[in-house]
């Protein structure tokens, strides 16, 4: 029998204009701030790795959740499968068992996708499809694509028996702000351009260069940072690197500096407009000889554990072909050094005079 409903939950019709009347209720709806990732471009299938990726399932769980009486079809498939490019061989899409020709099943099919396609209470279109980093839905003989919102819907063939969901990589790996809670900027806006500066007489500034997603807008001498004495560039060399280090989405900045007993990594974190310097002890210190000459400029940056923030990795030489991963984890106001031994480490036969200061961090298995 059908439910008919009048408005969705108080929260949900708070943050969205939801055409009535709708029939049962889409899943709970958290409230987002006005940040949304941006429409992305089309990504098939280029590999075959079906296991299913953990916010394919979760968003197939909250469907079933809020819908009982619908049924799971499949997420995976197997990479034998004789049909064309799939994102269910790499384990990002989902179908949805609906019955087009069932008054009742349609009406939750439509909606689902009236909550999906939503205009927030910011003006962000299509504001859930995007946060839950879907890609594309095909639906009773149509497809609705995020790489081609402004087309609309455009016809398909088949999927009367059922809805299919192909999600982009980051809303299969739950790394979208549906997910997160906020938004990751390295994905959702234009980067922009920061150097450091040598003035002379260890006066330095931060220069930045903010993109327009077509050309840089320079943001002048005086920089978002200076120090008008007392910072010698000398003692950081190419050690300079830039990430998220305490989550807010804005990109910092950290160098490691040598000192004549010691080093330390001095942070920068982002206003938005400036830099804020951190101080001097830096987030991370030690006393005793850790000599950079031994990492050269091999410094990189990535999200290693996988909790949000930004954290930093060096390619330390220890000589004679022995060489260590060194990795500092970033708490959002401090880095904790993961010790000696390393990420990786091996004693012999890694020459990294054969490296140079090419080192780079990336996702590159899934």
């Amino acid at each position: 029998m059908r439910r008919r409903l009048f408005g969705l939950t108080v929260g949900l019709s708070a943050c969205f204009t939801v055409a009535s009347p709708v029939y049962a209720e889409p899943p709970e709806t958290p409230r987002f701030g006005p940040e949304i990732e941006p429409y992305g471009t089309y990504d098939g299938q280029k590999a075959c790795d079906p296991a299913e990726k953990p916010g394919v399932r979760e968003f197939a769980n909250m469907l079933l959740e809020a819908y009982p009486e619908s049924r799971f079809g499949r997420i995976e498939e197997s990479c034998d499968a004789d049909d064309d490019i799939s994102e269910h061989k790499e384990g990002r899409a989902f179908d949805w068992m609906m019955d087009a020709y069932d008054e009742d099943q349609h009406a939750q099919v439509d909606e689902v996708i009236a909550w999906l396609f939503a205009t927030d209470e910011h003006g962000n279109e299509h504001a859930l499809f995007r946060r839950l980093g879907l890609m594309y839905i095909i639906w009773d003989e149509q497809i609705w694509g995020d790489y081609r919102h402004d087309d609309g819907w455009r016809p398909s063939s088949g999927h009367k028996d059922h809805v299919h969901f192909s999600f982009y990589w980051e809303g299969a790996r739950k790394e979208t702000s549906w997910w997160t809670g906020r938004l990751d900027r390295r994905t959702a806006a234009s980067e922009d351009v920061a150097v450091f500066y040598a003035y002379g007489w260890n006066s330095s500034r931060i220069h930045v260069w903010l993109s327009t997603g077509g050309s840089f807008s320079y943001r002048g001498s005086g920089g978002w940072w200076g120090a008008s004495r007392g910072y010698s560039l000398e003692q950081v060399a190419g050690r300079m690197v830039a990430g998220d280090f305490d989550g807010d989405g804005d990109s910092d900045i950290a160098t490691f500096y040598q000192y004549t007993h010691g080093a330390r990594i001095h942070m920068w974190l982002s206003s938005g407009g400036s830099f804020s310097y951190q101080g001097s002890d830096g987030w991370w210190r030690i006393d005793p000889p850790y000599s950079l000459w031994r990492i050269a400029d091999r410094m990189t940056v990535g999200d290693y554990n996988g909790d949000g923030r930004d954290d930093i990795a060096v390619f330390y030489d220890h000589g004679k072909g022995a060489t260590f991963i060194h990795v500092w984890l970033s708490t959002g106001s401090s880095f904790v050094f993961q010790g000696g031994s390393g990420w990786w480490r091996t004693t012999q036969g890694y020459w990294l005079s054969k490296v140079g200061d090419r080192m780079v961090s990336g996702r590159f298995g899934r």
